[in-house]
Formats: C-alpha cells, sequence, structure tokens
C-alpha cells in the first residue's frame, strides 16, 4: 500500500469501514457523517499519477456512471474537489479526503430525493471553476459577493440572467448610460452606470461572468458521453433542456 492510500485507511471515519484489496481500498459506507444510515455504499479507493480516486464498487451500481450535474465524471470517478484534497500528503490532508467524500456522499442522497445537487453547490464544471472563484474572490467583501453568491449557487439575480455586453476587447462595458444592472436608484432615479462608483469593479465581474459562461458551454460542447442519466433536472445532455 502507498503512502497516500495508507493516510487514507488510517483517517477511515466511524462512518465507513476500509480494507485494502490489492494495490486499492475497498471502503464502504454505513452512514452519513451526521449518523444518519445510508448505503451500504461500496467504493474502491485508488492512488495513481499523485492523486487519489474514487468511485463505485458495486455493479449496478447505486448511482449513474457518468452524470456532471451529481459530479461523477465521464471515467465514473467522484469529483469531491480540487488540488489538495485529492493528493494528500499528511493525515489532515487525508481527514479533509474524507470529509470531501462525506458531503458528496450527502450530495447524492439529497440528489436522489430533490433532482438537484444541494445548496450551496460545488464547483462548476471544468475549467469554469476557475472563473468561478476569480468571481468569489473579487466580489469578496464588496457590494457585489451576495449577488455573486446567488448567481453561482442558485441561479438568481441580475447576474443570472442577461448581463451587460462588453467591448469587442473585453475591455470595458458598453451603454454606459444605461441603468445600473443592480437595479440600484437614488432618490427614486435608476443610477446610470457610467455613474456608478463601483463601475470598474462591476466590469471585472461581468466580464469574468462571461469567461466563466464560455468555459461552461465549452465543458458541455465537448463532454465525451452525450446521453443523459435522467437522474437530474434541467441537465443540457437532457433533450428537454
Amino acid at each position: 500500500m502507498n503512502t497516500q492510500l495508507k493516510l487514507i485507511a488510517d483517517q477511515c471515519p466511524q462512518w465507513a469501514t476500509v480494507v485494502q484489496v490489492g494495490k486499492a481500498l475497498a471502503a464502504s459506507v454505513t452512514a452519513l457523517p451526521s449518523g444518519k444510515p445510508f448505503g451500504p455504499v461500496k467504493v474502491t479507493i485508488r492512488s495513481g499519477s499523485g492523486s487519489i480516486t474514487v468511485q463505485e464498487a458495486a455493479s449496478p451500481t447505486r448511482w449513474p456512471t457518468a452524470c456532471p450535474e451529481r459530479h461523477i465524471n465521464h471515467d465514473g470517478t467522484f469529483c469531491i474537489g480540487e488540488g489538495a484534497i485529492n493528493t494528500p500528503h499528511t493525515s489532515g490532508d487525508a481527514e479533509l479526503w474524507w470529509e470531501a467524500l462525506g458531503k458528496f456522499l450527502v450530495g447524492q442522497r439529497y440528489a436522489d430525493k430533490h433532482r438537484v445537487w444541494p445548496y450551496p453547490r460545488s464547483l462548476h464544471h471544468g475549467t469554469a471553476s476557475k472563473h468561478q472563484r476569480e468571481l468569489e474572490r473579487l466580489s469578496r467583501g464588496s457590494i457585489f459577493e451576495d449577488d455573486v453568491e446567488n448567481a453561482l449557487h442558485a441561479q438568481s439575480g441580475w447576474l443570472a440572467g442577461e448581463i451587460p455586453r462588453l467591448h469587442r476587447d473585453r475591455s470595458r462595458l458598453v451603454n454606459l448610460r444605461a441603468p445600473c444592472p443592480r437595479g440600484c436608484t437614488r432618490r427614486g432615479d435608476p443610477i446610470l452606470r457610467r455613474k456608478c462608483k463601483q463601475r470598474q469593479l462591476m466590469f471585472k465581474i461581468v466580464r469574468e461572468e462571461w469567461r466563466r459562461r464560455v468555459a461552461e458551454e465549452g465543458f458541455w460542447a465537448s463532454y465525451p458521453r452525450r446521453e443523459c442519466c435522467g437522474t437530474m433536472d434541467g441537465c443540457p445532455l437532457s433533450k428537454g433542456s
């Protein structure tokens, strides 16, 4: 057993059991982190190219073998996070990995019942997640923080709808004489974009949202599996979407 798998095995929480099977770990989840009965769900945990992967082991599987809306990759592995979560080097890293897996399982249970991923949603698909994080960084502590949160995770508010257009060189907003998209007013009159004190930050947020949308569309256009599993509402792969 390599070092990463040993860390994962040593930090196995009470809501799961794990044994070594060849070069992998076989885990069985019989409860959620909260202690609520769940499962059993059997998963295989592997280490390769410096990272940990996990996917269902049973056949037939409890969940679709691929579904971006459920954060299951096209090869069946679970998308439980990015970066350090998947490359544990310490016992603390391994604890975070199990915590991420637990949240993933809670999400799957919610999706089973409600056909949507629970709020707050996870990282967006593909490279769109990079723009998602940048939107969150840009808006943190500003008047746009709730706007970004609502748009990214609840698909509501002005930033989730028809957003202002950018100049063709993407250097500024156009139509600066139009009202502020947030609906801001002064003495009952709409505030124009050119008079918005946060116009430059609004421009950066709008530009990043355009980039996120392009990345999201690119993900679905290049997704290697075209069939919809039919378990989630609003899936772009569904013929009804």
